[in-house]
């Protein structure tokens, strides 16, 4: 028995250390309602999950604009507009952290710039396709 304790007593420091970093590894989030919407925000500053998060908003976006009609009426046409601006301004959101992790990831630079653009923020967009052309020299 006493064998049994020395050697938890041992192994207890090293589980305590590695709840400690499991802890300062998990992602936090903040959850908002946005126009009914729930919206979900990392706050911490881990590249991949921002951008895996903030690509997938991006291509939900790209997806409703293949898919919208032409021949809808206006109020259809707005709406599916309104969809399409919603998932850039989440996949924005994400994006963004990542720039400000990384302003020189190429993928990123080129998703906000498109983000940008399909928002009409033709100046941003240009700044960051300056900057990717940079990148290639």
């Amino acid at each position: 028995m006493k064998k049994i304790l020395a050697c938890l007593l041992l192994v207890l420091p090293v589980f305590a250390i590695a709840q400690e970093k499991n802890k300062a590894e998990k992602p936090q989030f903040i959850y908002e309602e946005v126009d009914g919407d729930i919206e979900i925000r990392t706050v911490d500053k881990v590249f991949a999950r921002n951008y895996n998060a903030g690509i997938a908003h991006y291509n939900k976006g790209v997806e409703l604009i293949q898919q919208m009609n032409a021949d809808a009426g206006t109020e259809q046409h707005i709406k599916q507009q309104d969809e399409v601006i919603k998932a850039f301004e989440r996949s924005l959101l994400f994006l963004q952290q990542c720039y400000e992790i990384d302003d020189q990831h190429k993928n990123t630079l080129v998703a906000l710039s498109g983000i940008y653009f399909a928002l009409n923020e033709v100046e941003k967009s240009k700044e960051l396709q300056a900057k990717i052309e940079a990148l290639k020299e």
